[in-house]
């Protein structure tokens, strides 16, 4: 079936509401897999209001709640609904069954019907105050004269209301479907159908999301542990710092763990950013990671970490993304915390073996072409420049979206010829306030303030004028200064009482990976932030960066 052009498409006033499909195909316009779930569970709602009888008040009231108890109980059931009607479609030949694929567990796709009308009866208040019921309507043209809804936010839900406006002279009932939603990640659809979808959200578990987000870095088993100042000043440690062992650093590790109780916890800056990015999205598989691990028994305590995680992990020579050196042993960063803070001092060892050549393979550089969003720690600079200027490169030859940290002022101030020849690809620039400080001091700026130096970064020069460099700066406790477009934003952070605080081992990674949650999905920086904001809050009440099953961020 051919589609209706935009200016052909007919309006509810030529048609009935048998022709619903039809109307469906004229105003998708290549939405059809993204929608697909919708338009099914919307018609069988019309079919169903359609054939109800009596009144129709009291129908849209009772179908709304039968549908929400149905639908929480059955969801397999009207899956499989969905699949066979679309088997035995014209129009939507094997659409249907392709969407609802992605779903097969009341887990992955959990939808709950709800009605609300301007009388609130008891029935809608239950439904209302439950957890998955939308808390909101958009573009609804009688929202002004309605009480407001409760505000808590909702997780999976599928809300919708029927009526038929006073001031059309048909009575084909108005389908308001506001959202639809998957997992924590969504995407915003604009659409203007005839069954009246204002504002569609579909989860990002319909979108080809599949590796979308690729960092690159030094893995490094953490061992991390609780000191005391004798110990940091033995080996001249200073707290809120990170550098590389030296000879004089070697006998720390087995310190440690001889001296102190010791947790181990697979670390490295971008792999703990990443990490928390794919914690956050919830979607298996979107993120993937790359780096140089050995091949002994933290090495594979490290990939058994990252797959729990659902970070697409592996070995290079094994068709994933982890290289494993045979001669050397894996990266370890010792972790001291003293009063919250912490020092890091990172022996690389395997990951400093990581090599360009082994990003070339095939295998591995389909992970690049997959990938819309590159991230990629400074540590990385000492390792493999040449690795990083070939993803740089790629993502400015096809539009996409390369950011980096600043990670350390060691990186600033010892490495600042090769960094020097990567920021012109970056799009985005993260960092705390130190590194911030160090950068401006090394390229000669004399100034100190944060904003000031958010600014300049951002406006200094960029390979492709696709997109503009965003500068984003934490500061503890501070507000995050984010650059933009020639303006300087403060973001407050979420404060928490000293007594929960457990340590700050990997907050910034944590801020990098929310923020990167919601920059893949395409949300605003606000929202970016504000997840960034998230992670880390939950990361400095655990033990170094781990974090709960499941997050809880709305």
């Amino acid at each position: 079936m051919s589609r209706t052009s935009k200016r052909q498409r007919p309006t509810l006033k030529e048609k009935e509401l048998k022709d619903v499909p039809a109307f469906v195909e004229a105003s998708l316009d290549g939405r059809l897999e993204e929608l697909t779930i919708v338009w099914a569970l919307a018609s069988s709602m019309l079919n169903e209001l359609r054939d109800f009888g009596g009144d129709r008040d009291h129908g849209v009231e009772m179908l709304g709640l039968e549908m929400a108890i149905r639908l929480e109980a059955d969801i397999n059931g009207v899956a499989a609904k969905i699949v066979e009607d679309f088997k035995h479609s014209e129009e939507f030949p094997a659409t249907g069954e392709k969407a609802v694929k992605r779903f097969k567990t009341s887990e992955e796709l959990s939808i709950v019907g709800g009605w609300w009308d301007g009388d609130l009866k008891s029935t809608d208040r239950r439904l209302l105050n439950a957890p998955h019921v939308l808390s909101r309507f958009s573009r609804d043209p009688l929202a002004a004269s309605r009480p407001p809804l409760p505000t808590h936010p909702p997780t999976h839900y599928f809300c919708a209301r029927t009526h038929t406006p006073r001031s059309h002279s048909y009575n084909s009932p108005y389908l308001y479907t506001h959202q639809i939603c998957s997992f924590t990640c969504y995407t915003y659809v604009s659409s203007a159908l005839p069954i009246r979808f204002s504002t569609l959200q579909s989860s990002v578990a319909t979108m080809d999301c599949d590796g979308i987000l690729l960092g690159m870095g030094n893995p490094l088993l953490d061992i991390s542990s609780v000191v005391d100042q004798d110990f940091l000043d033995k080996y001249d440690l200073k707290l809120n710092n990170a550098i590389l062992a030296e000879e004089k650093h070697l006998p720390l590790y087995e310190e440690m763990a001889s001296k102190y109780s010791v947790e181990y916890i697979a670390g490295g800056a971008t792999q703990n950013s990443i990490r928390v990015a794919q914690w956050m999205l919830q979607v298996p598989g979107a993120t993937s990671y790359m780096g140089c691990i050995g091949k002994d028994k933290f090495g594979e305590e490290m990939k058994k970490n990252s797959k729990l995680a659902g970070v697409n992990v592996g070995s290079v020579l094994f068709l994933v993304h982890y290289y494993e050196d045979e001669a050397a042993a894996t990266g370890t960063c010792g972790v001291c915390v003293l009063g919250g803070e912490r020092s890091l001092v990172a022996n690389l060892s395997a990951a400093n073996c990581y090599k360009s050549e082994h990003l070339k393979r095939p295998e591995n550089w389909a992970l690049v072409e997959k990938a819309k969003y590159y991230y990629i720690a400074g540590f990385f600079l000492t390792v493999s420049p040449e690795s990083i200027l070939l993803v740089a490169e790629h993502a400015a030859a096809n539009n996409k979206v390369f950011m980096m940290n600043l990670s350390a002022p060691f990186i600033c101030e010892f490495f600042k010829d090769v960094q020097e020849k990567v920021l012109p690809y970056m799009d985005f620039v993260f960092g705390n306030e130190t590194e911030a400080r160090t950068f401006s001091k090394v390229h000669g700026w004399e100034t100190e303030n944060v904003e000031e130096i958010a600014l300049k970064i951002s406006q200094l020069p960029k390979a492709s004028g696709t997109h503009k460099r965003i500068t984003v700066i934490t500061q503890g406790a501070d507000p995050v200064v984010v650059a933009d477009d020639g303006k300087v934003k403060l973001f407050p952070v979420i404060l928490l009482p000293k007594e929960k605080l457990v340590d700050t081992n990997g907050a910034g990674d944590a801020f990098v990976g929310g923020f990167l949650s919601q920059l893949v999905q395409e949300k605003p920086i606000e929202d970016c932030v504000r997840a960034g904001c998230y992670a880390a809050n939950v990361i400095i009440q655990r033990s170094g960066c781990s974090f709960p099953e499941k997050p809880d961020f709305h």
